[in-house]
């Protein structure tokens, strides 16, 4: 297992450039296959209609407990 020393050496610092700062994974460049992106687009809209319907059942749950 790695030192806190170890990993912070191994993880470069934030990069400054004038008044931006940019992290270093924004420099990171990944290839996807069109069925990876399209896969992950699936699961994103999925996680966040998850998200709605149980905010919606709470919402109405809390209506339910005050009356």
């Amino acid at each position: 297992m790695e030192s806190a020393s170890q990993h912070s050496a191994a993880c470069p610092q934030r990069i400054e450039t004038g008044e931006i700062t940019k992290s270093p994974f924004a420099q990171i460049v990944i290839e996807l296959t069109q069925a990876e992106y399209i896969q992950l687009k699936w699961d994103a809209n999925y996680w966040k209609g998850q998200y709605h319907q149980v905010k919606q059942k709470n919402e109405d749950l809390k209506l339910e407990l005050e009356s």
